[in-house]
Order: structure tokens, then sequence, then C-alpha cells
């Protein structure tokens, strides 16, 4: 039995310039129509069609797919799949803490309306860091800018992260001033091969009070603390060192959680450790 190249693409449910593709690199030989110039596939096309879905399968590329049908021996064959396995091995590795990402940035979120506006004492946990940002502008350095794009591979597993120095909230002669960044949690900076050499530094866990906060259109600002301070002061402690915290996420809020409820606002959710010690 014969059929047209519509009637193949259509049976093993591939395009026809697939098709094509497969017959340039020599893996099908379609008999052409004279008459018409029709290409006409038998079984045996059929075949060789269907290895290269096979192989395709595997993660395989179309052009070597075609090699692995015409061109390569069984041992050939066998040290292209061993070479597979190992990039299959690395994509499993890396689905995997993706989906732990995921699982933790869905928990992540879920807890801001338990942890807004109230806090809580929480041990910080450790990280590396470091600020690309000062208030709102970027520091332009070549060097910086080739670990920032670096630490953009890293997401999403590396956060944007802000540091609040402790004199911006203690004194009020101070001015305001935060700074930002990026960050990754010592465990994930271990599987990633991340290093604290400078400008990346370590920050180690402390003891701090944890709190989450809100502000429409994702503003931010050190005032935004006062109500933490108050609660460290009632638990008869003083903050002891810089604010460390995440954008949680920004998200066009209208109910009960929104500045205003009932008025569509990007707003953005923060999440902050302050360091405390006794008093």
């Amino acid at each position: 039995m014969k059929y047209k190249i519509g009637d193949m693409a259509k049976i093993l449910g591939i395009s026809p310039d697939l098709l094509r593709y497969y017959e340039k690199k020599g893996v099908v030989s379609p008999v052409k129509d004279k008459s018409n110039d029709y290409r006409y596939y038998d079984t045996r096309d059929t075949n060789f069609l269907v290895d290269c879905l096979f192989y395709k399968n595997f993660g395989f590329s179309i052009e070597e797919t075609s090699e692995l049908v015409r061109s390569c021996s069984i041992d050939e064959i066998a040290g292209r799949f061993l070479e597979n396995e190992t990039q299959l091995e690395e994509s499993i590795r890396r689905q995997q803490l993706l989906l732990r990402r995921s699982q933790e940035y869905r928990r992540s979120i879920a807890r801001i309306p338990g942890h807004l506006g109230r806090c809580s004492f929480d041990r910080r946990p450790a990280c590396i860091y470091y600020i690309n940002r000062r208030n709102q502008e970027f520091d332009t350095d070549p060097g910086l800018g080739r670990v920032t794009r670096q630490w953009l591979k890293y997401l999403p597993f590396s956060r944007r992260s802000f540091i609040v120095p402790m004199e911006a909230l203690l004194s009020p002669d101070s001015g305001e001033e935060f700074l930002w960044g990026f960050s990754l949690s010592q465990e994930y900076a271990g599987l990633l091969g991340a290093s604290a050499q400078p400008p990346v530094v370590a920050l180690p866990d402390a003891r701090c009070v944890y709190t989450v906060f809100s502000n429409p259109d994702s503003a931010f600002s050190p005032r935004f603390f006062g109500y933490a301070l108050d609660f460290i002061r009632a638990q008869g402690l003083r903050l002891c060192g810089d604010v460390y915290g995440h954008l949680l996420i920004s998200a066009n809020e209208s109910g009960p959680l929104a500045i205003t409820p009932g008025t569509p606002q990007i707003t953005g959710y923060f999440e902050a450790w302050l360091p405390v010690t006794e008093a």
C-alpha cells in the first residue's frame, strides 16, 4: 500500500515538513510519481519514521534521530544513549528542584494572610546575598553586572532581597535607606555551586522577629517597620542588626488583603527578619 505525504503525516501525527526533512536526511525514500511529482510512502518508510519518533521521545533532536536511524552502529547508538542518560539525570534533578521550589513558594504566599502586619519569633535562615541597588539607584559597575547576570540564571531559586540598615530604622536623622539585591538560601547555594566570594557575602542564621507587610505598587520604605519595632520594645528586646527580607509577591489585590478592599491595585507583599537581643 502506498500513501501520499498528507496521508502519512496524518497517520503518524507529524507535519509534512518533518517528513520532507527526514527524506532530505535519507531516513525515508518515498517513490515519486513522475506524472504529478507526488511522493508515495510504503510500510518500510513507516518503520523508519516510527524509529525516528521512538528516538525523538527520548529527547534526541531531529538531527540526532535521523543519524541514529540511518548512520549509527549498535555501539554508536549505545554510546549516544549513555550520553543522553547523563542529560536526562541532570534534567530530572533540575525538575525535582523546581518542584520543590514551587512547593516552597506556594506555601510562603499561602502564609501571607496569617502573618500580615503581625510579629512572631523565628530564626532567620542562613543565606548568601549581594547588593546591586541602593534606594532607587543601581550600581553600574561591570563586575557587579556580571554577578547579576549569573544570579538571574539561578532564578527561581534566588530571591529578590533587601537590607535595611539598623541606623536607618533607629536614627531619625539618618534618612530612609534600603538596599536591594539577590539572595540564595545556604542549601540552594550549595546545590547550585554559588559561593560567598565578594561582592557576595554570607549571612548566618539568627534569632529574629519575623513579619509580613504590604504596600501598593510594590513601593518600599523603612518606615513600614514601626509596628515591628514597637513589638520588639514591648517584649523587652532591642534591634541588634540590619533587617533582611524578601519581596514575596506582587499581586493585583482587591480582596480583604488589599490596602483598599474592593479596589483592585497592584500590591507588594514583603517578609522581613529583624534580629533581636535582650535590651
